[in-house]
């Protein structure tokens, strides 16, 4: 059955009115039920990317609510459709001039879910269809890759890892495009790249909490992924500045040993040596979390092997 589309934009509409109390609990009353309607599903596709953004984050957060707890009921066909329904509606909003990114984001998130409960070979889909955004749609790449690793590392362990091993062989792509996202510095490509960076690195193949990679690794493989990390934890944006501090802690501090003696010994060194180039700035007054971000980077480097950094020469003296 066909959907009035313009008569559910108008009851989400309603429900963002806070002028008319009585009408907008009438709203919220009708799309809560209507959102557990098969219709929803093609009244929240057919909204998106037309309207005001409170009408496309509301279809775009049903649909993310009726994934999580539909997607397995759909049949087969119907996931495929509504997939590629929902994918290009993404790419729709990609191509506007200044798409509303906390819609980008749900999208992404959607996708993600369908991919993730869909079991290995959609999540290959998908991972493929968001890689090849990568050279005219990086940001929407990268939301795509960050999602689809956040929703992996939050599945329960048998589907976790089934999927991690269908997103490994992928590893090394991801970080390219992810290095590349990280040199436009823009304020907006940096911290989206850092998150996706983040996510994939949390993806330990054996689920014990460790990184996929080691610092050693990282370094060895995509130094400039590495610098930008490190040249990020003087960003004047906060995020950014918190996003380079957790990742670096958090390859410091993996149990990850790496495979490369000497690989981990570089990646120590030139840590150390872009917190000490980094240290006259961050004492200046007002860089207090300048300062902190420095502090805690070099205090796990530190535990993670203080004998290798001090028979180097002086690297945690000087911090």
């Amino acid at each position: 059955m066909s959907v009035d589309t313009n008569y559910v934009a108008q009851a989400i509409t309603a429900l963002y009115d806070q002028r008319n109390p009585t009408q907008q609990q009438e709203a919220n009353t009708w799309l809560t039920s209507f959102s557990a309607t098969d219709g929803a599903w093609e009244a929240g596709v057919n909204l998106l990317g037309v309207g005001a953004t409170e009408v496309q984050y509301f279809c775009a957060h049903m649909l993310l609510n009726k994934a999580r707890n539909e997607w397995l009921r759909l049949p087969a066909a119907a996931q495929g459709q509504l997939t590629s329904a929902i994918f290009g509606k993404l790419q729709q909003l990609a191509s506007q001039p200044s798409p509303p990114a906390v819609v980008v984001k749900r999208l992404c998130l959607v996708l993600a879910v369908g991919a993730s409960l869909s079991g290995a070979e959609a999540a290959g889909g998908y991972l493929s269809q968001a890689l090849a955004l990568a050279p005219n749609q990086p940001l929407i790449a990268i939301g795509l890759l960050a999602a689809l690793a956040e929703e992996v590392e939050a599945a329960d362990r048998n589907r976790r890892q089934v999927l991690v091993g269908a997103l490994a062989p992928k590893l090394n792509d991801t970080l390219a495009m992810v290095e590349a996202a990280l040199g436009y510095n823009n304020g907006q490509a940096l911290p989206e790249a850092l998150r996706c960076l983040q996510a994939w690195l949390k993806l330990d193949p054996t689920g014990a909490g460790s990184t996929a990679l080691s610092a050693g690794q990282l370094y060895a493989s995509r130094q400039g992924c590495f610098a930008a990390l490190l040249n990020s934890l003087a960003s004047d944006d906060t995020t950014t500045a918190e996003l380079a501090t957790e990742v670096l802690c958090d390859l410091f501090t993996s149990s990850n040993p790496g495979d490369n003696p000497a690989a981990e010994e570089a990646s120590a060194a030139v840590t150390v040596q872009g917190l000490l180039t980094q240290r006259a700035q961050a004492m200046e007054e007002g860089n207090e979390d300048h300062a902190r971000a420095l502090a805690r980077v070099g205090v796990a480097v530190i535990e993670r092997d203080a004998a290798r950094l001090a028979a180097g020469g002086g690297g945690p003296v000087a911090l």
